[in-house]
């Protein structure tokens, strides 16, 4: 096996380990930790065309989005953390907006795809930073069908451009009509399911028969990242629910937040040098 496939998946297993321990420490991972960790991975290892990195960097996040929202959905079912009804609101239009989107992203130039992504995780940063208060919380809260409908369009296309499963965007949405906060992250993982599956599939079909040069992809998805990165994944997420007991999660949190804010400042500059190349060009 090449040195350099070897070099990429030890890589993609310590991805998946940090993915791993920061979801299950912090409930966060996902495509805030995978999509920046391809991003700077894959073009030091393989050379590749800015306009497939971004792709390929979403598309195997969402592969692996898909099991994680399912295993956390599983759990959340079992402990009746669903709200179903705001599920069949939101999810709907989320879906729609977000294979639209798809179909269109791989099209836009780069820099201003990494752009979007640095605003999105800086909102996600900040986010984590501002600390919430209680609240009032409503065991039988409902989420308002229009507001649900034009929430889901819009989380649905920054999800689909951005790679992640919208928790950033759903949980604040949901624990802000009142419910109560398992709950509220409960509804969030089951919706992060379909927006998963749907982003997946856009991107599959749309990269089906590009090639982008990196070695075991299929279209834009790359096989030994998604493989390498899930398994640890699943494994640690485990042990950072038991890590929650030993570290301050709060500050934990926080350091996340700050070097999540330095890797949006990175990507925002990356993509202003991308559409500067462009325009000089």
């Amino acid at each position: 096996m090449d040195s350099q496939i070897i070099i990429f998946i030890v890589s993609c297993l310590l991805a998946g380990i940090f993915s791993g321990l920061s979801s299950g420490l912090l409930g966060l991972g996902g495509g805030l930790v995978i999509v920046p960790v391809l991003n700077y991975l894959l073009p030091s290892i393989f050379p590749i065309d800015p306009k497939y990195l971004l792709p390929i960097c979403i598309q195997t996040s969402f592969g692996v989005i898909i099991f994680n929202t399912i295993t956390a959905s599983l759990k959340q079912y079992k402990l009746g953390n669903i709200n179903f009804k705001a599920a069949t609101i939101i999810v709907p239009p989320m879906v729609i907006f977000s294979i639209i989107v798809g179909l269109f992203v791989t099209k836009i130039n780069p820099g201003y795809l990494k752009i979007f992504f640095g605003l999105v995780v800086i909102y996600s940063s900040l986010n984590m930073l501002r600390k919430k208060s209680a609240g009032e919380e409503d065991p039988n809260a409902q989420l308002p069908p229009v507001k649900g409908f034009i929430a889901g369009a819009a989380i649905g296309g920054i999800s689909s451009t951005a790679g992640i499963s919208g928790g950033s965007f759903l949980g604040p949405l949901f624990h802000a009509c009142k419910f109560p906060i398992k709950r509220a992250l409960g509804t969030s993982s089951f919706c992060g399911v379909f927006l998963a599956i749907s982003g997946f599939f856009t991107y599959f079909f749309s990269g089906l028969h590009v090639d982008t040069g990196v070695p075991y992809t299929i279209g834009y998805f790359s096989l030994i990242a998604f493989a390498a990165i899930l398994i640890p994944s699943v494994i640690f997420a485990h042990q950072g629910v038991k890590l929650q007991s030993i570290l301050p999660a709060a500050k934990v949190k926080r350091i996340f937040a700050y070097f999540l804010i330095l890797v949006a400042i990175d990507m925002l500059y990356d993509g202003y040098l991308l559409i500067s190349e462009v325009h000089l060009g």
